[in-house]
């Protein structure tokens, strides 16, 4: 079962490299060069020493990238494609990987216009992918950090202990902890769930809908997005049953109605 999923994920993030990474990757170069050709956006106000100018890009980015992914909770559409990450009942390296294709070209609209209106450093933009990318991938991996080194690293960074609080199957800890690179929008925004090392490996992942064997394919994951959950947490067309679905608290993203 376990070498099916990481085939699949993989075969997953195949399949949104080859259709959705290639726009966001040339999106992201022409508003580079679009950004180097003059200073322009909130950033470009107030001159500032190069340096300078990249920190605070880097951080905006980042604080960006966190409202982002709020929204990705938010919004039912949305949600919909960012569900497929959440819905893998192990986290591993490779469920970082696990982003449907149309996520990558839902998100492109909303950065471009973030790094338009905010003039970030060319530089930034594309160094904070590669920040992320390394982040992303240390914090989905199943790794138990001695406490210590785990307690001092989350104050600064987001940690696989940290981050799995947003993999749980309870909806007031899979809407907590957004943070993509840095945990202070979470503290700041009182999103943050901090659980000891022995809570997080008695965490149950995934999402209750999603837990039947059969959504571990590929062809399973690419349709996810379309399927309809009652309010009981069921599938509908066709889906297996999922059992009880926890109830949502107020203001968070709620099941499809029937």
């Amino acid at each position: 079962r376990r070498g099916r999923r990481w085939i699949n994920n993989l075969l997953l993030a195949l399949s949104s490299w080859w259709f959705g990474r290639e726009v966001l990757l040339l999106a992201t170069a022409g508003m580079v060069w679009w950004l180097g050709s003059a200073p322009r956006g909130l950033l470009a106000l107030v001159p500032l020493p190069a340096v300078v100018s990249l920190c605070l890009s880097l951080l905006a980015i980042d604080l960006f990238e966190y409202l982002l992914h709020r929204l990705s909770h938010r919004v039912p559409l949305l949600w919909r494609l960012h569900r497929v990450h959440h819905s893998d009942t192990r986290v591993d390296v490779t469920t970082t990987l696990r982003q449907h294709p149309l996520g990558a070209l839902a998100d492109v609209p909303l950065r471009l216009g973030a790094w338009w209106l905010l003039g970030v450093a060319p530089l930034a933009v594309l160094l904070y992918q590669f920040i992320a990318l390394a982040v992303h991938l240390f914090s989905h991996a199943n790794w138990q950090l001695p406490a210590a080194i785990e307690r001092r690293l989350r104050g600064w960074l987001v940690t696989p202990d940290f981050h799995v609080v947003h993999h749980s199957r309870e909806r007031i800890e899979t809407d907590s902890n957004y943070g993509s690179v840095l945990p202070w929008w979470d503290h700041l925004f009182a999103t943050a769930q901090v659980r000891d090392a022995a809570a997080c490996r008695s965490l149950v992942l995934g999402l209750d809908e999603f837990r039947d064997d059969r959504q571990l394919w590929l062809h399973r994951l690419l349709v996810q997005p379309l399927q309809k959950v009652s309010r009981s947490g069921q599938l509908l067309r066709g889906g297996p049953p999922a059992g009880r679905a926890p109830t949502p608290l107020p203001g968070q993203h709620q099941p499809d109605p029937e």
